[in-house]
């Protein structure tokens, strides 16, 4: 059954990829993987040129003695100044989440939020496989406190990039 159920959403997902003017973008961030980043991004072309989106972030990396997790969503809007979602794009959005901070024994949580914008390139090939490249800023706001103390705080204005791998059905 679940060989079945499995041929089934491959044939679906094959199927939709044959569209002319895709509706969805999945995408993935490959750099991210290689320091423990998991970004899963999902685009819905709902315009000619205006795309809103959903993404979960997770990551979990060590570094001078603390070990870092964090959980985060985001909703952004890109504008799109070609066709077919094939050229130079506009993005904004906003993010939240929970970071978890251990260090020497002791935890430390956090809630992270903020907002962005940026600009990049994204590569439609005709494969249905997207490549996008961007760079931009954000305005964030966080504090993370252990037993009562402040162990560190990451607020104001932050770099923000994005290089990802679609795939348009």
């Amino acid at each position: 059954m679940k060989k079945l159920a499995l041929i089934a959403c491959s044939a679906a997902l094959i199927s939709t990829g044959a569209v002319a003017q895709p509706n969805y973008n999945i995408s993935i961030n490959p750099f991210g993987l290689a320091f423990g980043n998991l970004n899963v991004k999902a685009e819905f072309y709902k315009h000619e040129n205006v795309a809103p989106s959903i993404e979960g972030n997770y990551w979990s990396f060590s570094s001078g003695g603390a070990d870092y997790k964090a959980y985060g969503i985001g909703l952004s809007a890109r504008r799109y100044t070609g066709e077919n979602f094939d050229r130079w794009f506009y993005q904004a959005g906003i993010e939240a989440g929970s970071l978890e901070v251990k260090v020497y024994g002791s935890t430390g949580t956090a809630v992270y939020y903020g907002f962005y914008t940026l600009a990049g390139y994204r590569w439609a090939f005709q494969n249905n496989i997207t490549v996008d490249l961007g760079l931009g800023i954000g305005l964030y706001s966080g504090e993370v406190s252990i037993n009562g103390a402040k162990y560190d705080e990451f607020s104001g204005v932050l770099p923000k990039g994005v290089l990802s791998i679609g795939y348009n059905f």
